[in-house]
């Protein structure tokens, strides 16, 4: 056993607990010098720990087809546990208790198991869950920005829209991409003949805060000089607070003077004061 590279150490009290390539375990007691060596008839030994809890010296192994429970002290293997080689694969493993283990396998899974290892807790197989929503920080760059662009300058279906790319390669991805546009927005943008209203709508959807900013500023200053034509839907378009260094004059000073009665009228009580301030600023 000497000649034998360990793979893993670990101590508890007075015991030294070894695992090495040839699946072979030596405990060794460092106080009385002395030492027992017992062979696993198993793979490789990738990690071996103690049991939590004063006077518990079940031993915890992990080897490359699965694991085993041994009680050092009496040299006696408690349960076993393999998978075959064209099934999952145990990847790490540590004790969750005293008397239960924690395995990480390839399926993605933690499993608990009891000292028996014959049935854990969360036996869930792995499952690939579709992603149903559009969700462009998880799309490349190159191709985020793609479908950004053609969604701006698109006007008509999303079969059209996808015709417009040039790169065949891309448009099976930009079709499944699309797909996940819920109706509503499908709906939004066929039928939306508005340049800033489309150029907003997917702002908004691609979370920019770059382009919402300047698509609202367009929008404003368009409404307020007359560009853009009045409708139900544009009766007015006040900007928020945070655009004041944007602001026309006129906007600004009335932006300013809301915040001042908002302030005085916090700082007074009774009615005849609140009368008199509102009186005073309008």
């Amino acid at each position: 056993h000497s000649s034998s590279m360990a793979t893993d150490l670990v101590l508890k009290g007075d015991y030294l607990l070894s695992g090495d390539v040839e699946g072979i375990i030596k405990i060794f007691n460092i106080k009385l010098k002395q030492s027992k060596t017992f062979n696993t008839k198993r793979s490789p030994i990738r990690k071996v720990r103690f049991a939590p809890g004063k006077g518990n010296f079940r031993a915890f192994v992990l080897f490359n087809d699965g694991v085993d429970i041994w009680d050092v002290r009496d040299r006696d293997r408690i349960s076993t546990l393999k998978f075959p080689r064209d099934t999952i694969q145990v990847t790490d493993g540590d004790w969750a208790s005293s008397d239960k283990i924690i395995l990480a396998c390839s399926d993605h899974c933690l499993r608990i198991y009891e000292m028996s290892l014959v049935d854990s807790s969360s036996s869930l197989e792995f499952q690939t869950i579709p992603q149903s929503t559009l969700y462009p920080y998880v799309i490349p760059g190159r191709h985020a920005n793609l479908l950004k662009h053609l969604l701006c300058i698109s006007n008509g279906s999303i079969g059209a829209l996808i015709a417009k790319c040039e790169d065949t390669n891309l448009q099976g991805l930009l079709e499944k991409e699309l797909a996940k546009l819920d109706a509503d927005s499908r709906t939004y943008l066929t039928n939306t003949t508005s340049t800033i209203d489309r150029c907003l709508f997917i702002a908004n959807l691609f979370n920019d805060p770059w382009e919402q900013s300047f698509w609202r500023l367009t929008e404003y200053y368009l409404y307020v000089y007359g560009t853009l034509n009045e409708n139900s839907n544009r009766s007015s378009l006040p900007l928020l607070s945070t655009y004041d260094l944007l602001l026309d004059a006129k906007t600004f000073e009335q932006i300013q003077l809301e915040r001042t009665i908002r302030r005085d009228i916090k700082s007074i009580s009774s009615s005849a004061s609140i009368n008199q301030c509102i009186d005073s600023y309008i």
